[in-house]
């Protein structure tokens, strides 16, 4: 209950920010103003109201977020009892925000209005037909669907199970560090934040989102809720936001539901070179020569049981493009929404000034080409900026697309020193929140410039031909859609393809697989005008129909009176139709997601599961500080870590991604289980200059193939403070 009121909070807080920072305080006018020709649905409630939601979600929860973190790091800086800081920080923010939130309803009800009813009401059937007229039945079923989509993919691959946490197969990986840091805010003390597998040297991964998931699951909410529920506002407000930026674009009301589709089924070749290498194999082993065709039962049971990722390029096993990625890295379309939401704040910079059509010293030099126009524009930016500041630590990669994408608005658009003034903010945020959270003199990035992503062949042929077999028709159809568009959207579309050009010739982080968000960002936005491409020639099928009609019409007319030109029709059979070739492409665009879909639920057949009551995780909550270092096995999704406590040495991949530098600090941890050599006094000042306060070895860390233990050494000079067979035979040793 206390969680769900925070989580109302923060969205009327966000509400009424969108509210007051939008132009004249008008969320239709805003939205005009990103429609090129005037041509979108600003005008809709409906339209207007998902989109005033969308924007609340994350423009209340990241700023409340960082608050709230914000006042419990101060508070465990100046307090030294067991109670844990996030409860006094959350008292500071629920008191005076619910009594904020009833002055405001009682004061609207008081102000409101008697209303003198005055004939018979509505019935309810006119009132969903006027609800769904003009475009209102796709915003309405585009959100019940995603609404039910973001259940199914968040709830399938992580929930609970009776006492036990569940994890799917395809994402209990990525779920070691993320339940890690929720329990590390919830039943832990993570104040400095260290990352939860490699203690002791700051925080490099941008966890802001996990500590909101953790201090929802400290109010209260189970830990499946408490990941699930802000990962189900993440889906939704992407799509809802990502719909509206498509319909205020292009003007038609379908891509509302088909821009958000076509980027979550994914476009790529990997179905059709799936397909050509199954096909093959059954003719290996076929025992027909010429070799026959597959039976249908054994084109179904090929499509309805994979259960593994498909496609032949770099990574593709590990289901690095489709739906399956949004499941794994849940704090990424949160990130995302706030990208799309200052993007859509800072767009009429561009657009105006483009529909002006300046000439180019006007665009260089000018007043207007500079500096903002007005308090409506000083107040977006404002906004932006605030947003902007807060989301690097809430996703760094959400956060250089972002710049990037600005960058082209300032490039081609107006109002250029408030965007420079954004992005230099952004870029100082960072570096004072690296400086903060990460240990002192390491750098957290390391840019370097690599073309090529990770194309194997790093030529021009080589990566444009893993793009087309990466993407599918994708890039080829935004082309033909930039030729067919006038050149206000021209620009626009043009700077979706900043974060491509970046995630192909930089990398930022020790690990290049990680630009792939970059690509998926551009890959999201240019489901825009491919998505428009895609209803145009649908269109020119309904209006070459109509013309048909029209012209049956008239022959029937001529027929009736006995005109000699009664074979009239005859002139219309030979115009073309679009549906076919529409709905083609829209298959050949989607018919790799699709699948993906069920080799996400055929992966998922099996789950994880850790308990988290189990008699050790309760010991070691209850006996141990909350900020205590233990030294453990390589552990990545294990019981341990639900007890909030911090591995000096977990599972590496996690913290040397995050660019930590786990190579020195695994040759001292292979010599520390060695025993360190004998060297008792080095061992000793090694365990107080980490500040390590427990040794757990089970049978894991007894059994490791890359790591030898001296289990008689720590016995002979430790004190056992706890045994539990139940737990892979787990003794824990009191180092201090």
């Amino acid at each position: 209950m206390i969680a769900l009121l925070w989580l109302t909070f923060a969205l009327f807080l966000g509400w009424h920010l969108i509210r007051r920072m939008t132009a004249a305080r008008s969320v239709s006018i805003w939205l005009q103003r990103i429609s090129p020709n005037g041509a979108g649905w600003q005008d809709s409630p409906l339209f207007c109201g998902l989109f005033h939601l969308a924007g609340a979600i994350w423009a209340g929860l990241l700023p409340l977020t960082w608050l709230t973190y914000g006042l419990a790091y101060a508070i465990h800086e100046r307090y030294t009892g067991d109670i844990n800081p996030m409860l006094f920080a959350n008292l500071a923010i629920l008191l005076p925000g619910t009594a904020l939130m009833i002055y405001r309803l009682l004061r609207r009800l008081r102000h409101r209005p008697l209303r003198v009813k005055s004939g018979q009401p509505k019935p309810l059937r006119r009132q969903f037909r006027q609800l769904t007229s003009h475009g209102g039945g796709w915003f309405i079923a585009a959100l019940i669907i995603w609404m039910i989509g973001a259940g199914w993919l968040m709830g399938s691959t992580f929930g609970l199970s009776g006492p036990y946490i569940r994890a799917a197969y395809s994402v209990f990986s990525d779920f070691a560090p993320h339940t890690a840091l929720v329990r590390s805010f919830s039943h832990g003390m993570n104040f400095p934040t260290e990352y939860p597998h490699f203690a002791g040297d700051g925080i490099s991964y941008h966890f802001l989102f996990y500590f909101l998931a953790g201090n929802l699951h400290f109010l209260g909410l189970p830990i499946s809720w408490a990941i699930n529920l802000p990962s189900w506002l993440g889906l939704l407000s992407f799509s809802l936001l990502l719909g509206t930026l498509a319909v205020q674009l292009t003007g038609k009301a379908v891509l509302y539901l088909l821009s958000p589709a076509m980027f979550f089924l994914r476009s790529s070749l990997a179905f059709w070179t799936h397909l050509r290498d199954w096909l093959n194999q059954q003719a290996l082993i076929s025992s027909h020569y010429p070799p026959s065709l597959p039976t249908p039962r054994q084109w179904l049971d090929m499509l309805w049981h994979q259960s593994a990722f498909i496609g032949s390029t770099p990574h593709d096993d590990w289901g690095l493009w489709g739906i399956n990625v949004f499941a794994n890295q849940r704090h990424l379309l949160p990130g995302l929404s706030v990208m799309l939401l200052v993007f859509i704040l800072m767009l009429p910079d561009l657009i105006d000034w483009q529909r002006q059509r300046p000439i180019w010293q006007e665009h260089l030099v000018s007043r207007h080409a500079w500096l903002p126009v007005g308090p409506d524009d000083r107040r977006r930016a404002l906004f932006a900026l605030l947003l902007t500041v807060m989301l690097p630590y809430f996703h760094g990669s959400a956060t250089i697309a972002l710049l990037l994408l600005l960058a082209g608005i300032a490039l081609l658009g107006r109002n250029r020193l408030m965007l420079m003034l954004i992005g230099s903010a952004a870029i100082i945020s960072a570096l004072i929140q690296t400086a903060f959270f990460s240990s002192p003199g390491r750098q957290t990035l390391h840019p370097t410039l690599l073309w090529g992503f990770i194309a194997e062949d790093k030529s021009l042929t080589g990566v444009l031909s893993y793009l087309l077999e990466m993407s599918g028709l994708l890039l080829p159809l935004l082309i033909i859609a930039l030729l067919l568009n006038d050149q206000v959207r021209r620009r626009v579309y043009l700077v979706f393809l900043f974060p491509l050009l970046f995630g192909l010739t930089v990398s930022v982080t020790p690990d290049v697989t990680v630009n792939h968000k970059y690509l998926l960002i551009t890959f999201a936005l240019i489901s825009l005008p491919v998505g428009d491409l895609l209803v145009r020639l649908w269109q020119i099928g309904l209006d070459t129909r109509l013309r048909r009609r029209r012209g049956h019409r008239l022959a029937r007319q001529q027929k009736l009176v006995g005109d000699v030109a009664a074979d009239q029709p005859e002139r219309f059979r030979f115009h073309f139709d679009g549906r076919l070739p529409a709905l083609l492409l829209a298959i050949i665009l989607m018919i790799t997601g699709l699948m993906e879909i069920r080799i996400v639920q055929n992966i998922n057949q099996r789950d994880l599961f850790i308990n988290p009551e189990s008699e050790m995780v309760e010991w070691i909550e209850t006996k141990t500080d909350p900020d205590a270092v233990f030294v453990t096995a390589p552990h990545h999704f294990h019981e341990f870590y639900l007890s909030g406590r911090l591995s000096w040495f977990g599972h590496a991949y996690y913290a040397w991604s995050a660019g930590h530098d786990t190579a020195e600090r695994e040759e001292l941890y292979r010599w520390f289980l060695a025993g360190g050599d004998g060297d008792l006094t080095r061992f000793q000042a090694t365990i107080r200059g980490y500040h390590l306060d427990y040794l757990l070895i089970d049978d894991t860390l007894r059994r490791h193939p890359d790591f030898v233990l001296d289990e008689a050494w720590f016995q002979q000079h430790y004190q056992v403070a706890a045994e539990f067979p139940a737990s892979d035979h787990a003794v824990i040793y009191r180092l201090q």
